[in-house]
């Protein structure tokens, strides 16, 4: 039987993902933040869905909750994480914490015991993680978060190593996406849809692709950015 864990079952991109891979997998196991919400948005879907309670901020009950999870897992799409307020954490370590757990140290510390102790390794087994733009360049507005998807994006790549040639590790690059609050006065150019997005990554992953953008523009944009001297870059207000 083919399982797919899914971390970030609340996202409105979970849905088409699991439209995707509905007809080839036996089961879903996913983390939500509120499983009546996650049943709305899933409801064509929920005779291979079993829901979880988990919001990333505790690790003790996210390794409790991963360790009832089958031990035959096939493959793994971890999409939580949370922007938070770099204006903030500055200001309030506790809060820097928790922007710094949620974005990086719970989630590789819940990854190395998926990959330890839960996914059976087959040839169409993968682990694909949302990670950001904002790790690829350090940005004032988002400090924590960037440096946790930088991270994140290094670890990835750490991980395509130690699995090479058991596992496809998928990193995935997304810049706005339609739904979300902080895009709401951004620019349609600039913008992907939920649904859009899950077919950008679900074949992506099909042709084993490690790292995806979900915007070709993003990786333009990204590649100038990265161009741009620390002189000058340091001045921009972005």
């Amino acid at each position: 039987m083919k399982k797919l864990f899914i971390h970030g079952g609340s996202s409105k991109i979970t849905k088409y993902l699991i439209k995707y891979y509905y007809p080839s997998y036996d089961e879903f196991h996913v983390f939500v933040r509120d499983i009546n919400k996650a049943k709305q948005n899933l409801t064509l879907y929920l005779d291979k869905i079993t829901f979880y309670i988990n919001t990333l901020e505790n690790l003790d009950k996210t390794l409790n909750d991963l360790y009832n999870l089958p031990n035959d897992l096939t493959s793994v799409i971890w999409l939580s994480g949370d922007t938070g307020n770099a204006n903030d954490e500055f200001k309030d370590l506790e809060l820097c914490k928790k922007n710094l757990n949620i974005n990086f140290n719970n989630v590789i510390l819940s990854l190395n015991y998926l990959l330890e102790k839960k996914i059976n390794f087959i040839p169409d087994s993968f682990l694909c993680l949302f990670t950001s733009v904002a790790g690829l360049r350090g940005r004032n507005i988002n400090t924590f978060y960037g440096a946790s998807k930088a991270g994140l994006i290094s670890y990835l790549s750490s991980i395509r190593q130690r699995f090479n040639n058991k596992l496809l590790v998928c990193t995935v690059i997304p810049g706005y996406m339609r739904t979300n609050i902080h895009t709401i006065n951004k620019s349609s150019l600039i913008t992907t849809s939920p649904e859009k997005s899950a077919s950008i990554v679900f074949n992506g992953i099909k042709k084993k692709r490690e790292i995806i953008f979900v915007d070709y523009k993003w990786n333009l944009i990204m590649k100038i950015i990265k161009l741009i001297p620390e002189k000058i870059f340091k001045k921009l207000k972005f």
